[in-house]
């Protein structure tokens, strides 16, 4: 009986013991992911404990916020990130009290685009707190600042070389201008060098995984200087706010000029440049072959800029109907257009400023429209609507006879009114208006150059009312106008056929009545052989007749005085 107490007992010494084991293993387990991480079993806790404290840094000594640093050792396993200072404190891991037999931990840390650092082997002792460091490795940057001088390449002196997204930089070395980056992390950077008095140079390359990079920078020196005035060509006043530009290298350095107009470009290498001033509202202008030389400064580089062309645009109508004709003119200006079929009018070459337009159609109220304001070479839409004067209203729309579109300026006109009213003309539509009118009975004329004017009369109007006319207009002719004016060219050939016809009939009448009346002024007849025979004749045995020879002699004379042969 005392055997199976004694072997119950240690039975249950043996499960209380498991039960405890498992329990300190579980809470070695659940250690959270905090920076100083707790054991939650606490009470139950029997064995001494240690801390490390863990720094990430890169190769330069940088620390390396949000890396990941991994702890293992017997059964524990642990990470975390670093905070801002680049450092992660792991409390609480088990410690051995003897010291020649430490825990021993295995600790590594790892970044996207480092590569990850080496494993460090760390003991813990009982309360001491351990500092360890892991430096994971970028890639390096290195190269050479420089600049022309005297035909010979010169290290650039306190030349500096940055990564601005980074926040790296180094300063290049005076005797040599080499520098070096090393710790930048893969992927594409923007490298920038710069120094006093030069022109920066940047370059974007593509880092790769703890590689190496090639970059070399050239500067360009700015030692001189270009100073002058900007103004208005017509106003010949100083333009403030207007940039000044001009190129060096594959930089555009640009000043905005002073209330005064005026600018200065500094720090310029030496050279030959072209300089270009812009302002809103104005045509850029450019000046080319301007020296800078070191040292000094360019003076009396002017601009003279010229206002862009205005443009004061837009539709006369009333209501729905387009106005033909109409007068819009700028208040206390010469400046005034009319508008078209279409209703547009447009009035260009403004100077800046603010004005009042006027809109004016004969039936139709003047309309006064107050501060427009022109910008400097800006344009304004400005669509005016006239009201008709109060009375009786003659409107319609006027047609093409033979292909029913509409036409556009016809002149109508109100043809017995007194005093006489100006017409006015239709518009794109066709249509017209004659607003105004007194109640009555009228007589309306449509013209319109190569068609048959129409008179339409009886046209009666009521007060305040309005009477609307249909009209179809038929061309005069089919063909085209031909030279003699009202025929066409079919005609017009007729009409000259007939009258040379009738000149030749009377000048043969002429000629022909002439030779009656003058027969030795008519044309001869010349007979060879007649003449031949009168010459033997002449002669009756050896001796001549006279009669025959005065006969022979008129004949010679007749026949010289016609040009007979």
């Amino acid at each position: 009986m005392a055997r199976n107490i004694v072997s119950d007992r240690r039975l249950m010494a043996s499960i209380i013991v498991l039960i405890m084991l498992a329990t300190t293993a579980i809470c070695f387990l659940q250690i959270g992911s905090d920076s100083e991480p707790v054991l939650k079993a606490r009470t139950m806790q029997a064995w001494p404990s240690g801390t490390i404290v863990v720094n990430v840094t890169d190769v330069v000594g940088r620390g390396i916020v949000g890396a990941t640093v991994r702890t293992t050792g017997n059964v524990i396993f642990w990470q975390n990130q670093t905070g801002s200072d680049g450092s992660v404190t792991i409390s609480l891991l088990p410690a051995d009290d003897n010291a020649t037999n430490d825990l021993t931990y295995q600790l590594n840390a790892s970044m996207p685009g480092y590569r990850d650092s080496a494993i460090v082997f760390q003991n813990v002792s009982e309360n001491s707190t351990e500092h360890v460091t892991l430096v994971i490795f970028g890639g390096s940057i290195l190269g050479t600042v420089t600049t022309s001088l005297g035909g010979t390449m010169a290290p650039v002196e306190g030349a500096n070389v940055t990564i601005a997204s980074l926040g790296f930089s180094t300063t290049v070395s005076p005797s040599s201008g080499a520098y070096q980056l090393d710790g930048v992390p893969a992927g594409t950077v923007s490298v920038t060098a710069n120094a006093s008095g030069y022109v920066p140079s940047s370059h974007d390359i593509v880092m790769p995984l703890g590689g190496n990079i090639l970059l070399n920078f050239v500067l360009i020196s700015q030692n001189g200087s270009i100073s002058g005035k900007v103004y208005h060509s017509t106003l010949h006043t100083g333009l403030n706010n207007t940039n000044v530009s001009v190129r060096v290298g594959s930089f555009t350095i640009t000043v905005m000029s002073g209330s005064d107009g005026s600018y200065n470009l500094t720090n310029l290498p030496e050279g030959t440049y072209t300089l270009t001033a812009e302002r809103e509202g104005f045509l850029s202008i450019a000046i080319a072959d301007v020296v800078v030389t070191r040292g000094n400064i360019t003076v009396g580089v002017d601009f003279n800029l010229t206002e862009k062309p205005t443009r004061l645009y837009g539709v006369v109508r009333s209501g729905t109907r387009l106005l033909v004709g109409a007068n819009v003119s700028v208040v206390g200006t010469s400046t005034f257009n009319l508008s078209g079929p279409d209703g547009n009018y447009e009035i260009g070459n403004l100077t800046a400023g603010t004005y009042s337009v006027s809109a004016s159609s004969p039936g139709y109220e003047t309309a006064i429209i107050a501060d427009v304001v022109m910008p400097e070479g800006g344009e304004i839409q400005l669509n005016i609507n006239l009201t008709g004067l109060p009375g009786a209203l003659i409107s319609g729309v006027v047609r093409d006879a033979a292909t029913g579109l509409p036409l556009a300026n016809v002149l109508v006109t109100i043809v017995d009114i007194d005093p006489a009213r100006a017409g006015v003309a239709t518009d794109i539509n066709g249509a017209y208006g004659l607003p105004g009118l007194d109640p009555g009975n009228y007589t309306v004329r449509f013209e319109k150059t190569g068609y048959r004017p129409v008179e339409i009369s009886n046209v009666i109007v009521t007060k305040d009312g309005e009477t609307k006319q249909k009209l179809e207009m038929t061309p005069l002719r089919n063909g085209f106008e031909g030279f003699i004016p009202g025929f066409d060219i079919p005609h017009s050939m007729m009409l000259m056929a007939l009258c040379l016809t009738i000149i030749i009939f009377a000048l043969a009448v002429y000629l022909r009545h002439r030779s009656f009346e003058t027969p030795e002024s008519a044309p001869a007849i010349y007979d060879q052989a007649e003449e031949e025979e009168a010459e033997k004749e002449t002669t009756v045995g050896g001796e001549e007749s006279e009669d025959l020879q005065k006969e022979v002699s008129q004949r010679k004379i007749r026949k010289s005085k016609n040009g007979g042969d």
